[in-house]
């Protein structure tokens, strides 16, 4: 993912501590209740202070899902250097994608955002690009497994994109807390999908552990 730039006139160990305070804000809170005075508090700043480097608190929004993303991609990459088959590594995406369960921090922040971008051309052509980088890292994988001889042959990208596309579908019912809709049924479901379409047994597609 692209190195974001810092916000001007902020130090970057500044910066990363409002933005901690408000993903550790969002997960205590909720979006809802979301309140400058919180972030700031737990930031070690006045929220006036916060304010004149960030302009707003949906620009810190925007700039917290940012940085939130690219170490989510850090940790995955990570993870993937000590699983060295594809099928592994998909079960490994597949968990760690589905949120944890309603009001998931992350996927709140998502949906917050999303609905920002309704009005925003601009912020719309950015969590597209957020959310490419999750379907490049599903099709790496995919191409991986075929190259491995694990999975059967299918075209890479449009397998990539509608997996997402399902994955995505589910992971918002979970995030918003839908009765019949839960993580562990949504990665059954997304496992049995992925076996069938890429020929290969579902017990293959296992997860030692949830990441």
């Amino acid at each position: 993912m692209t190195k974001r730039p810092a916000v001007p006139g902020i130090d970057v160990d500044r910066r990363q501590q409002v933005l901690e305070a408000a993903r550790t804000a969002i997960a205590e809170q909720g979006l809802d209740k979301l309140r400058m005075t919180h972030i700031a508090k737990l930031a070690g700043m006045s929220p006036g202070h916060i304010l004149y480097y960030f302009k707003s608190k949906d620009r810190i929004l925007v700039e917290t899902l940012r940085w939130s993303e690219a170490e989510f991609h850090k940790r995955l990459a990570a993870d993937f250097e000590a699983i060295a088959d594809a099928p592994g590594r998909l079960a490994h995406f597949i968990a760690f994608y589905v949120p944890s369960g309603p009001r998931d921090p992350s996927w709140a922040l998502w949906l917050e955002i999303y609905g920002l971008a309704l009005a925003s051309p601009e912020l719309a052509v950015g969590l597209d690009k957020l959310a490419d980088a999750w379907q490049d890292d599903l099709a790496g994988i995919v191409a991986l497994g075929i190259r491995q001889g694990h999975f059967g042959p299918v075209d890479v990208d449009d397998f990539a994109e509608r997996f997402k596309a399902m994955l995505d579908g589910y992971s918002i019912r979970v995030a918003a807390g839908h009765p019949n809709c839960h993580r562990e049924d949504v990665i059954r479901q997304a496992t049995s999908v992925a076996a069938r379409e890429l020929g290969i047994p579902a017990g293959r597609l296992r997860r030692d552990a949830d990441p």
